[in-house]
Order: structure tokens, then C-alpha cells, then sequence
């Protein structure tokens, strides 16, 4: 998926996911209204997340 500007301007209120993949993950689920589903749910701070493992 092409980053575009809508979803590089959401990166900026996410505090420092640990890497590139993430930030765009963060990115691309605040531009959408989405829920990030992961186990490692402290990755993405300020991002909705569901940890299906617990």
C-alpha cells in the first residue's frame, strides 16, 4: 500500500513506535478508524490495539 500525505500526517501523534514497519502500521490504522490486532500492543502507544492472546 503507497503511503500517501493523509496517512504520513497521522504518524506524527504516535510516541515512537520501535521501528519503521510499526510507525506505518500506527499510520495506516489512525488514518482508518482501525484497531491494530497484536500481541505486542506497548509497540504502538496512542493507536487502538487488541492483544487476541490474552
Amino acid at each position: 500500500m503507497p503511503t500517501n500525505c493523509p496517512t504520513q500526517d497521522c504518524a506524527a501523534p504516535v510516541s515512537e513506535p520501535k521501528g519503521y514497519a510499526d510507525s506505518l502500521i500506527a499510520a495506516i490504522a489512525l488514518s482508518r478508524g482501525l484497531t491494530v490486532v497484536t500481541r505486542d500492543t506497548d509497540d504502538f502507544p496512542g493507536v487502538p490495539t487488541l492483544n487476541p492472546f490474552l
